[in-house]
């Protein structure tokens, strides 16, 4: 398995952790396409946050490498962000 394939696994477990607190209707697909962040995001800001955390202790888990969002180049500026960014954006960091 890759480490993209690895990273995918483990942001959809986080989405499925986030998935689990919203309502059935809230809920998102897993996809690599899925937006987080920007414009057309899927999830809520609370849910975004969520999501980041629950990636963030899935990669610490999963491949015993600690990665923090805070560290994400751009944060805080309204970006298109997506799943496969966010796993590009793991790898470098793992």
């Amino acid at each position: 398995m890759s480490n993209y394939e690895k990273l995918l696994s483990v942001v959809y477990e986080a989405l499925d952790v986030v998935n689990q607190m919203l309502p059935i209707e809230k809920q998102v697909s897993k996809s690599e396409d899925l937006e987080i962040f920007g414009k057309d995001a899927a999830l809520d800001s609370l849910a975004q946050v969520n999501l980041l955390v629950a990636i963030e202790e899935k990669v610490g888990e999963s491949l015993g490498t600690y990665v923090s969002f805070a560290d994400l180049p751009g944060k805080g500026q309204q970006q298109r962000l997506r799943v496969d960014e966010v796993i590009n954006w793991l790898i470098s960091q793992t």
